[in-house]
C-alpha cells in the first residue's frame, strides 16, 4: 500500500476516535458563522489586492468566495439551508427573492465576479480562477474592483446582521 494512504487511514482513526462529528448548527447562528468567514476572506482579498495586485486572479477568487459566503448567510438567516454550489448569480436571486439587496451596478459586478470565480459567460468554462483551462480560452473580460466587491460583502453581511436582529 502507498504510504500516504496508509498515513490517511490512521489520522482517520485518530480524528474518529475523538467521537461524533458533533451535533447541528441553527441557521442563524450558521449566518453568524457565514458573515465571520465571509469577512475574513475579504480581509485576505484586500491584503492580496494590496499587497501584489498580480495577484488579481487570486484576489478574484477570494473575493468570490467572500461574496457566496456573505450570500450564504442571508439565505440561511432567512431560515432556509444555502445550496451547496458556488453560482453566485443564483444564490444572489435567493437572497433577492428574500428581501435582501444590492445596487445594479453591484449586481452587474457580482456577474462579471462570476464570469471569473465559477463559470465563464462565454464558454461556460468553470472555476478560471482556481485551475488552468483545458483549452487555450481568453481570460478576459471587466475585472471588477475589488474594494467595491469588498463593498457587497460587508452590505450584505450588515443586512443579514439586520436581519438577525430583528428575528433575535
Amino acid at each position: 500500500m502507498n504510504r500516504i494512504l496508509e498515513i490517511q487511514r490512521e489520522l482517520r482513526e485518530v480524528y474518529a476516535a475523538q467521537g461524533p462529528a458533533g451535533v447541528d448548527i441553527p441557521l442563524s447562528i450558521r449566518s453568524q458563522l457565514f458573515r465571520t468567514f465571509a469577512r475574513n476572506y475579504a480581509a485576505a482579498a484586500k491584503l492580496v489586492s494590496e499587497g501584489t495586485p498580480s495577484l488579481w486572479l487570486v484576489s478574484l477568487q477570494l473575493a468570490g468566495q467572500s461574496v457566496e459566503l456573505a450570500l450564504k448567510a442571508c439565505i440561511s438567516v432567512s431560515g432556509t439551508q444555502p445550496p451547496k454550489h458556488h453560482q453566485l448569480v443564483e444564490l444572489y436571486c435567493l437572497v433577492a427573492n428574500q428581501g435582501f439587496e444590492i445596487s445594479e451596478r453591484e449586481q452587474a459586478l457580482v456577474v462579471h465576479l462570476e464570469h471569473f470565480y465559477s463559470r465563464d459567460l462565454a464558454t461556460e468554462t468553470r472555476f478560471k480562477a482556481r485551475y488552468p483551462t483545458d483549452r487555450d480560452e481568453a481570460l478576459g473580460g471587466a475585472v471588477p474592483d475589488n474594494s467595491d466587491l469588498l463593498r457587497i460583502v460587508e452590505s450584505l453581511c450588515k443586512q443579514a446582521e439586520n436581519r438577525n436582529a430583528k428575528e433575535a
